[in-house]
């Protein structure tokens, strides 16, 4: 996760602490485990719309809190439902690639939760 994002956020908050940021990681992990299973959901439904949609939300959120290559892979996929639909080539590979990568982004924003919660 970027730093500089972080700060960001850390500056966002008006008493000058880590309370806005606590709440924004914990928010994406509760995001996190509400989008992954939508979208094994709508690809095993065929819903190139609903995907792209899910996938859409988490990349915008995995990129304000500084998950920049797990937001990057998000973006590809949305750009490869957008041009070709379910039917791009190595999409299925894409996705478990996906799975896979949460499961590190959230070890991560865990990590980061601890860690602000110290300050």
């Amino acid at each position: 996760m970027r730093t500089e994002a972080l700060a960001v956020l850390r500056s966002l908050d008006p008493a000058g602490g880590s309370m806005f940021v606590l709440r924004v990681l914990k928010t994406y992990l509760g995001s996190l485990d509400r989008y992954l299973p939508e979208i094994l959901a709508a690809r095993g439904r065929g819903d190139a719309a609903a995907l792209r949609m899910v996938v859409h939300s988490l990349k915008s959120s995995s990129l304000q809190i500084g998950a920049e290559p797990f937001g990057q892979l998000c973006a590809e996929i949305e750009r490869e439902l957008v041009a070709l639909g379910l039917d791009s080539p190595g999409m299925d590979q894409r996705l478990a690639t996906l799975a896979v990568d949460a499961q590190g982004v959230r070890r991560r924003v865990e990590w980061t939760l601890a860690e602000e919660a110290a300050r």
